[in-house]
């Protein structure tokens, strides 16, 4: 998840993260990486407002990692179709 964190930190270009030329994954590895990667990057803001509003304090700039990572749950329960 620290992927989606970069795209936020330097605006990058997602599918060139998430999939690096010569990168070998399984295909629905790499397909469920794509559906919650772009899927939390979709709903972003709504993601972000309300695990913002569960946490008692905000995250510190040191811990973005852990706040995507947070944002991905949500997105899985509210907008996904796919479980692991």
């Amino acid at each position: 998840m620290s992927r989606v964190g970069h795209v936020d930190r330097h605006q990058d270009d997602l599918a060139r993260i998430l999939f690096p030329v010569g990168e070998m994954t399984k295909q629905e590895v790499r397909a469920l990486a794509a559906e919650l990667s772009y899927g939390v990057c979709r709903w972003y803001r709504r993601l972000d407002g309300l695990v913002a509003a569960l946490l008692k304090m905000p995250f510190k700039s040191g811990d973005r990692d852990l706040h995507v990572l947070l944002l991905v749950a949500p997105y899985q329960l509210l907008y996904s179709c796919v479980s692991l």
